[in-house]
């Protein structure tokens, strides 16, 4: 008697090695690149059966250091012929700049996807937690006091814990946005302010001083806005105003932004109080000193600024 052979097309009945569930499929189908098609029903099921197959110990890697661990470019030749191959000009992506076209469709496409849309409509909470308000409270009593000084004495030790606790806050000092923003954006204050802010400075070189030449602008724990020149210790601010971007007047005949003809006299006004108010909130004093004034006389207005900080 012939034997029949065996035909790959032909469709049989398989059981998935995770699932256990019985389903039917060509042998000779390609749907997973990474498992045989006859082991699993789905990509899902592999996938799991990947994962816990290699967990733990399971793992090929389980209590084994990486190849690269602790090299660099400079003592393994490995790694530094991969990061030639791949960096600079090497790059698939150098020197390419997505197009105005290309960048249009991007926000088409974001401003009619509605799963985009709700998402930015949602809070943190609701993200996160989906509203499970018992979840948020535990998450939140968890991480209170986290990463202050206490907490660093308390899990390092009392000398590494102050060592470790300043490092951190020199840290985001030094990465801060509002330090690294001014210190490369040179077009948001005028060479003018910064004469009587030098001025001030020569004169009584007070402690913790921040002015975008000699430092950066300064935030004062708003998160909103960055301030002209700010004394931490005294808690006190000079807003230097240009009248080409400050109003005098809420509503100011014909004056609008130089670099933005929607912002007019009323918006500037209210963003400009805002900003006075949200410092004030926070017990900063805070003094306005006007460029037109300040070309008047200089030396009026610099006592000025002495007074008001002393």
């Amino acid at each position: 008697m012939k034997k029949e052979r065996f035909d790959k097309k032909k469709p049989r009945e398989f059981y998935c090695l995770q699932c256990s569930e019985l389903f039917i499929r060509n042998q000779s189908d390609n749907v997973f690149s990474t498992q045989a098609p006859i082991k699993f029903c789905s990509k899902k099921c592999g996938a799991k059966y990947q994962g816990l197959k290699n967990k733990g110990e399971n793992n090929g890697m389980f209590g084994k250091i990486g190849w690269a661990a602790g090299l660099s470019n400079q003592t393994d030749e490995r790694i530094n012929n991969r990061s030639k191959k791949y960096s600079g000009e090497n790059h698939h992506n150098f020197g390419k700049k997505v197009s105005e076209e290309q960048i249009m469709k991007i926000k088409k496409s974001l401003s009619e996807n509605e799963w985009f849309i709700n998402f930015n409509k949602q809070s943190w909470k609701e993200r996160v937690f989906k509203n499970d308000e018992e979840k948020c409270k535990k998450y939140l009593e968890k991480v209170k006091g986290q990463f202050n000084l206490e907490w660093f004495v308390k899990k390092y030790g009392e000398e590494n814990g102050n060592i470790l606790y300043k490092n951190r806050n020199k840290n985001i000092s030094d990465t801060s946005y509002f330090k690294v923003y001014n210190q490369m954006n040179k077009n948001n204050y005028s060479n003018i302010s910064q004469e009587l802010f030098w001025n001030i400075y020569n004169k009584y070189p007070y402690n913790k001083i921040y002015f975008a030449e000699l430092n950066h602008e300064h935030s004062c724990s708003t998160g909103t806005y960055n301030y002209d020149f700010v004394m931490l210790d005294k808690k006190k601010i000079i807003e230097f105003n240009g009248c080409a971007f400050h109003p005098k007047a809420q509503f100011q005949e014909n004056w609008t932004n130089p670099y933005n003809k929607k912002i007019t006299s009323s918006i500037q006004f209210k963003k400009d109080k805002s900003k006075i108010e949200l410092a004030k909130n926070k017990g900063y004093d805070v003094l306005i000193v006007w460029e037109d004034e300040y070309n008047l006389n200089k030396e009026t207005t610099l006592d000025k600024c002495l007074v008001f900080l002393d």
